[in-house]
């Protein structure tokens, strides 16, 4: 931001230099700081701080100092002089000069008297004589200041502040009455002040109208006065019914928030400060109400490019996947792109047109609601006004409840004042309206043409006299007709929404751009209107060119430099560094961007069902799921057979509501209703609707079994209809703990405010914490994304853990992908968090209010905190490394006993706790002959210990010491990572190296030579650095995650076990194990099937390689870059064709950073991804050929070769896809005759046989071995 809003008169004491508004000087510093550095000031020291004296001294911003510099250049006389006249002639510091501004008014009005002599403008005389007013009423000194109101008003009638103010006077105290007397309202004062409000407000109508955004209240009964009353203590809903002032005028101009950005560019960090200062909305405004309203409005903002995104997706589905052909022969063909869209309940195609396109008609919904959310309630009255004054009022009258409007003739038309802003009626139509009214007709016309003919020749034409018989869809008629394509009637409607699009285009163009030209305006004190684009419509808008110019290329025309586009970005949602931004627009703003968000998410569902409509296979793979294979719809079947359809659509459910289906007792009713669907088998209609619900043996639907079921691996369905029931009831109590607007309950305030911490050693405790978090939006969500981040991690270990979908237990990489996607999630919500609170502590933490609470006890004890995570970090750090590196030592001279193995007791003794007894341990549910032992096999969670101590599943998984060592690997970089954050938070404020860190903002790059170029330690440092710690520790958890569940999925735990208690086995046995595939890839004879994941990985590299560059290089170096790009492409015919306009700038420290952390976090989330599909692929093949045991370490013992052994090893327990059982499995599979092709493959007798014995080559039986 470049005004400074900091503490303004400690940075001039630091400078040396005061105003004069107080007599403390700067004390010579004596600590050995101060000391120690040298007493002789550079000749940069000395400009930059006469620079910085100019700025404080007269509050002026870096672009406002330039500019009186520049014009006190171009004057005659000496610059210097001419600079310090323009400084002193500035509003504010006369005010100062006249000392009113410090509440010396006898000074003040000694001021005024001496101004009065001179020989001045009536006008500015009666300004002066209504300040002498001002000071008089703040003095008490009514009846002088009411005369020299009287005076001002004499030499300028519309001055209404003065009307104002004598009403104030006579409605408070009276005339002639003691001011400290209350009984003088009740003397008949009060009707005479009406009078003097009903003349004030004459004159404020008038002010409104001729001064756009002013607005006043005027108050006529007495119910409704200026009597002040205590506030009551119940909860009011307060609706704000004032319009809020908005304009597609200011949203057309980039950084409209900002006066700094508003200005244009001059380098690329316009770009950089829009896309940052945009949802800053802190910075905009101290309203809380108006922050809140920018972040609702932003959510809309959201929610739209969400729904674009959706309905793209569904839309790229339906046109370019393979989807009808999987639909008719899923078995055999494979699906493109719909292997997640199974359980929308998608049927048809045409459904999945329907879907994206109403994404799309949802994402403009969300577009819409976004720009008006907070506006929309109070246009209404405007256009009523509007209709009401140049329609039905007489003129002169106002319409009832207007704030203000009137009608005057002006230039042959009426002037229209609505909300500000005015309007000329009748619109003036030209030449150009003509053309443009023709052009919008020329596409209206050819919009009803395609739409008509497409109707009219759906049932046959011509050329395809059976077109009925085709449908209202198909792609092509084939070659007996000469290959007749994009004739259907649905062709017909995809070229006509084109069209009709185009047309839309035409008029939104022609209406804005004419509204601005010669509607939209305002009008000066001389009477002159003054239009948004100055009327230049009717000339330009008759040629191409002129449109191309004038309107739609018109605000790019202005900046000359590159960093209008990032500015434009950077800036467009920082809400709060908006400039007049309030709190009330701030919440506005917010609750709207949630539309946009929602916009964007439907936009991208659409897109998605659409891609399936219109090239997937769906309805013929609902026809024959057996024989077709589906290309996109995977999980968009709803699992249920046609009588669960039937009882779903036909009243059972629906008989009492989908749409309630919000609260937990719902959901489990939902639940229940399922699990008696499926426990009966009987779907007959029946009117008794939820009747039979009530009826019966409970336990059919709500049941306490505990474990999975035997086949489909997934919880109980009634056990978790129960689990839901009890978390109702328990939500039912909680939710009347705590006051609500029924008044039932606890009030959180008090409960805060009664705290008593433990012993005194908190302070105050509690005190003045409920208004510091009601009164930041930053903690609040901080709180809300620290809370969400540990449940969306707790949510990714119960998935797998305890999966609750049928059959998603058997489904590895949905397994895989659900567990990385959440812990990322995870990641980033958390880091959120911190980040958030860094921006509290900067921006909204007040001292006082929070004076010696747990908050500032917080903030004492920083570096005690700072310090213990910091020995936590190092002490998990080395300890577990050198367990690491001693165990590889030990591997590595041959020696494998003398490894330091950790068996993990604590955790075992927890899970044997839990009844899994594989531990050797003898406690509760784990010693058999314990009570509940017996109780859990007879009374309650029969199933819990089979589950437990089932080997094949996820629940409680056998933990040693391969699972200590990286349990405390994944700790250290948990504490480190929160370690940076909480360090950046804690010092957001303030550091011992820099204490007023905290007037610098949230990111800053350096402080300058000042503290020795102080560089890399903001609150935003911390977040960035700390965002590499969170990538990298996520990587540890989903590397240990895969890894283990790999070796489960595959039968071979003991792989795992051996392995991870050394670095090399983590390399050898995973990291590395499918390398040498990605790498052939690279080479010629890599051309396979594999070779484009293997340049994939290439690109990530690359990508991620190019992040770095961006995280190491500093400004200095993309500037030459950039110059040099520039220069090249200056010297190129193309450029020259085109203009090279734009003037290059480069990305400051903090903006390459955040490229170079952008690029670094999708390539890795990408590259995790990337391996654990092909790790799941490895884990199915592993499934399909796998070996006895003993036969296969008797295979191995007789190779003496360790390197050899781990080749037969890895051959037959996991062979890769080009592996020679497996080719041989698949030659057999397809001709039957296994011992004709044994040969060719060089496998022994032995490997061969294991493989009949697994049943692994068709037609072979054992006694042909």
């Amino acid at each position: 931001m470049s005004r400074y809003r900091g503490p303004r008169f400690k940075k001039i004491r630091r400078l040396g230099a005061l105003p004069g508004l107080t007599n403390k000087r700067p004390k010579a510093g004596s600590d050995l700081r101060n000391q120690s550095r040298s007493g002789k000031k550079s000749q940069y020291r000395i400009r930059l701080e006469e620079k910085q004296k100019l700025r404080f001294h007269y509050g002026l911003t870096e672009r406002q100092l330039l500019k009186y510099v520049r014009i006190a250049g171009k004057a005659r006389g000496s610059t210097g002089q001419v600079l310090l006249q323009l400084l002193e002639m500035r509003l504010d510091n006369i005010l100062f000069r006249l000392a009113q501004s410090e509440g010396n008014y006898a000074e003040a009005l000694q001021n005024y008297y001496e101004a009065m002599r001179l020989e001045i403008d009536p006008y500015d005389r009666s300004y002066i004589l209504y300040n002498i007013g001002l000071i008089h009423t703040s003095n008490g000194e009514h009846t002088k200041a009411l005369e020299y109101y009287f005076r001002a008003l004499e030499r300028n009638p519309f001055l209404p502040q003065a009307f104002n103010n004598m009403a104030v006077i006579f409605l408070s105290s009276g005339v002639g009455s003691d001011p400290k007397d209350k009984q003088a309202i009740l003397q008949g004062d009060s009707e005479i002040a009406e009078a003097w409000f009903d003349q004030a407000a004459e004159y404020w109508k008038q002010a409104i109208a001729l001064t756009p955004g002013l607005c006043v209240c005027v108050v006529r009964k007495e119910e409704d006065s200026m009597i002040i009353r205590s506030p009551e203590p119940e909860v009011k809903i307060l609706v704000d019914k004032d319009p809020v002032k908005t304009s597609f005028e200011e949203w057309a101009k980039p950084g409209h928030f900002s006066r700094t950005i508003a200005k244009g560019p001059d380098t690329t960090t316009w770009i950089w400060n829009l896309h940052a200062d945009a949802h800053d909305f802190d910075s905009h405004t101290s309203d809380l109400e108006e922050i809140s309203r920018k972040v609702f409005s932003a959510h809309f903002g959201q929610l739209s490019i969400i729904f674009l995104w959706l309905s793209g997706m569904y839309f790229h589905g339906a046109r370019f996947s393979n989807y009808e052909a999987w639909l008719s022969d899923p078995t055999h063909i494979g699906p493109s792109a719909q292997v997640i869209w199974r359980a929308s309940g998608i049927t048809n195609e045409l459904q999945l047109y329907c879907t994206a396109i109403g994404a799309l008609v949802f994402a403009a919904l969300m577009l819409f609601a976004d720009m008006f959310s907070d506006t929309a309630i109070q246009l209404q009255p405007v256009f009523a006004q509007w209709i009401q004054n140049t329609h039905a009022l007489a003129p002169g009258a106002t319409a009832p409840g207007a704030t203000a409007s009137t009608s005057l003739t002006w230039g042959g038309g009426d002037l229209v004042a609505v909300g500000g802003k005015v309007a000329l009626l009748p619109i003036p139509l030209g030449t150009a309206d003509f053309l443009v009214h023709h052009i919008h007709a020329f596409t209206i016309h050819v919009t009803v043409l395609i739409l008509l003919k497409g109707v009219l020749f759906a049932r046959s034409s011509r050329l395809i006299p059976d077109k009925a018989n085709l449908g209202f869809r198909f792609p092509c008629d084939g070659p007996g007709r000469g290959g007749t394509c994009q004739v259907s009637a649905w062709d017909h409607v995809f070229l006509g929404l084109f069209w009709m699009y185009n047309s839309i285009s035409v008029v939104i163009f022609h209406f804005s751009w004419k509204m601005q030209s010669d509607v939209w305006g305002s009008i000066s004190d001389q009477g002159v209107v003054t239009h948004i684009t100055g009327g230049n419509f009717a000339q330009s808008s008759i040629t191409i060119n002129g449109w191309l110019r004038d309107f739609l290329w018109a605000q790019a025309s202005q900046d000359p430099t590159t960093r209008r586009i990032w500015f434009g970005i950077a800036t467009a949602h920082d809400f709060e560094s908006h400039d007049d931004i309030t709190e009330e627009r701030l919440y506005q703003n917010i609750f709207a961007s949630h539309f946009g968000q929602l916009a964007i998410i439907f936009l991208w569902t659409s897109g998605n069902l659409f891609h399936v409509a219109w090239q997937g296979n769906f309805e013929s793979w609902v026809q024959d799921p057996l024989h077709v294979r589906p290309i996109a719809h995977a999980i968009w079947d709803p699992h249920f057979g046609q009588p669960a359809v039937e009882a779903f659509t036909r009243g059972v459910l629906l008989a009492h509501g989908l749409a309630t289906l919000t609260t937990e007792m719902e959901t489990e009713r939902f639940v229940v209703q399922k699990c008696r669907i499926s426990s009966e088998s009987s779907f007959v209609r029946t009117l008794r609707r939820l009747g039979p619900l009530f009826t019966g043996a409970g336990t059919a639907i709500l049941t306490l079994l505990g474990g999975f079921h035997p086949q489909t691996q997934s919880l109980w369905l009634t056990d978790m209809a129960h689990h839901h029931l009890a978390i109702a009831f328990i939500f039912l109590v909680a939710g009347h703990m705590y006051r609500t607007n029924f008044g039932i309950g606890h009030s959180i305030k008090d409960l805060l405010d009664a705290h008593v911490p433990p012993g005194g050693r908190l302070g105050r405790g509690h005190k003045g914490l409920y208004d510091t978090i009601n009164n930041s939006l930053h903690f609040q969500l901080g709180l809300a994304l620290a809370s969400l981040g540990v449940i969306t991690s707790l949510v990714a270990q119960h998935m797998y853990s305890l999966p609750a979908y049928a059959f998603i237990a058997q489904d590895f990489t949905t397994q895989a992908a659900l567990y990385t996607h959440h812990q990322y999630i995870a990641g980033f919500i958390m880091t959120g968090a911190f980040a958030h609170g860094a921006i509290f502590f900067i921006r909204d933490y007040n001292p006082e209010q929070n004076e010696d609470n747990v908050l500032a006890r917080m903030l004492d004890h920083k570096e005690a905190i700072i310090s213990h995570l910091s020995w936590a970090s190092l002490f998990l750090g080395f300890h577990t490394l050198g367990l690491y590196v001693h165990n590889d030592v030990m591997l590595a001279f041959g020696t494998p006993e003398k490894q330091i193995l950790i068996e993990p007791i604590f955790a075992q003794w927890i899970q044997s706790a839990h009844g899994k007894t594989s531990y050797g341990f003898d406690v509760l549910l784990s010693s058999t002959s314990g009570p509940a032992f017996t109780a859990g096999r007879s009374i309650w969670l029969p199933g819990w210990l089979n589950a437990v101590n089932e080997n094949t599943n996820s629940l409680f998984l056998t933990i040693g010491p391969g699972d200590f060592l990286v349990h405390h690997a994944i700790a250290l970089g948990l504490h480190t990572t929160t370690l940076i954050l909480v360090k950046g938070a804690l010092d957001a404020r303030g550091s011992k190296l820099m204490p007023d860190k905290k007037d610098f903002g949230y990111s800053f790059p350096c402080d300058g030579p000042g503290r020795g170029g102080t560089c890399d330690i903001s609150a935003w440092d911390a977040f960035y650095l700390a965002v590499f710690w969170m990538l990298n520790t996520i990587g540890w958890v989903t590397f240990y995650w895969h890894w283990k569940h790999i070796t489960l999925w595959q039968g071979n735990v003991s792989q795992f076990n051996e392995s991870s208690t050394y670095l090399m086995g983590w390399l050898r046995d995973y990291l590395w194990l499918n390398s040498s595939q990605l790498i052939n890839g690279y080479n010629p004879f890599g051309m396979n099937s594999l070779s484009v994941w293997a340049w994939m990985f290439l690109f990530g590299h690359l990508v991620w390689a190019t992040g770095f560059m961006f995280l190491i290089s500093w400004r200095g170096y993309w500037q030459e870059l950039i110059e040099t790009l520039a220069w090249a492409h200056e010297r190129t015919p193309l450029a020259n064709l085109i203009r090279w306009r734009d003037k290059p700038v480069a990305l400051s420290i903090v903006q390459a950073r955040l490229v170079g952390l952008a690029h670094f976090s999708d390539v890795n989330h990408y590259g995790k991804e990337k391996f654990d599909s092909e790790g799941e692929e490895e884990a199915k093949i592993g499934t399909e050929i796998s070996f006895d045991s003993s036969i296969l370490k008797k295979e191995i013992s007789k190779v003496p070769s360790l390197s050899d052994k781990w080749e037969i090893y890895g051959k037959l327990q996991s062979p890769p896809r080009n592996s020679a059982p497996t080719r041989l499995h698949r030659r057999c599979f397809s001709t039957g005759r296994p011992r004709a092709n044994y040969r060719d493959f060089g496998l022994s007798g032995h490997i061969l046989r294991e493989m009949v014995h697994a049943c692994l080559l068709p037609g072979a039986t054992r006694s042909s071995w």
